[in-house]
């Protein structure tokens, strides 16, 4: 994208807040893509050490929420993103419970 940009533009963005963007973006994306499997263990730890089921949703929401958070640009952006994530994540833990319990 920022080559396309350097076309347009017919002048290189090296030093600029564009350049400086696409880093941040770039290290960003790589993070959250790192982090997250490591920080989807963490409720199943806490579910296999203590049992607690109420604990270990909450953990997945607020992990969830943090993701969430982490993605969009926009607050308005990372505020339904953290919803959307959340919302998936509980009707997976439902779908789950409702698999383990039929079976």
């Amino acid at each position: 994208e920022l080559r396309r940009l350097e076309r347009q533009m017919m002048k290189s963005l090296k030093g600029t807040v564009y350049e400086y963007s696409m880093r941040i973006g770039i290290l960003l994306a790589t993070l959250s893509h790192t982090v997250s499997p490591f920080v989807g263990i963490v409720p199943l730890l806490i579910y296999l050490i203590l049992k607690s089921v109420t604990l270990t949703i909450l953990l997945s929401a607020v992990s969830l929420s943090l993701l969430g958070i982490i993605y969009e640009g926009e607050l308005r952006e990372k505020l339904f993103t953290m919803a959307l994530m959340v919302s998936a994540g509980i009707i997976s833990a439902l779908l789950s419970i409702l698999i383990t319990t039929t079976l």
